[in-house]
């Protein structure tokens, strides 16, 4: 079984978690425009932070065992390019059509789907320079 190496996984998700304070904090305006959401009301909490971290923390793991599986474990181009793809199937996409449903801008789409492709690129990025994912047993 191959598992992401646990230090690479945490290095990404707090460079991709500062990411996302730096993207939305800059994008405010605009995100809290395009999601309908009162500015007042975007109000954030410990807690939520936490969460947030989380699931970052879980991308990252994921990312790294993608690309482990895949034997990417040392080449920065191929990562790159087989997370942009991996972005455009599985994030990119189902956003935009579940944004289309809601009734939702493109704006919001552009917003929030390159904020997770620079996650993921972060991730892959990290994986392959920290070495990649080591095989473990089982």
């Amino acid at each position: 079984m191959i598992w992401p190496d646990p230090l690479a996984t945490f290095v990404g998700a707090v460079v991709a978690f500062l990411f996302g304070a730096g993207w939305y904090g800059a994008l405010s305006r605009p995100w809290t425009r395009a999601a309908r959401i009162a500015p007042d009301d975007a109000k954030m909490s410990a807690g939520l932070l936490v969460f947030t971290f989380a699931l970052v923390f879980l991308v990252s793991g994921g990312v790294g065992w993608f690309l482990a599986t895949l034997g990417i474990v040392n080449s920065v181009p191929s990562a790159m390019i087989v997370t942009a793809i991996a972005w455009l199937v599985f994030v990119a996409a189902p956003m935009a059509m579940n944004h289309r449903y809601q009734g939702n801008p493109w704006s919001l789409t552009a917003i929030d789907s390159l904020h997770w492709l620079a996650v993921l690129e972060i991730a892959a990025l990290t994986h392959v320079i920290m070495g990649g994912a080591p095989k473990i047993g089982v």
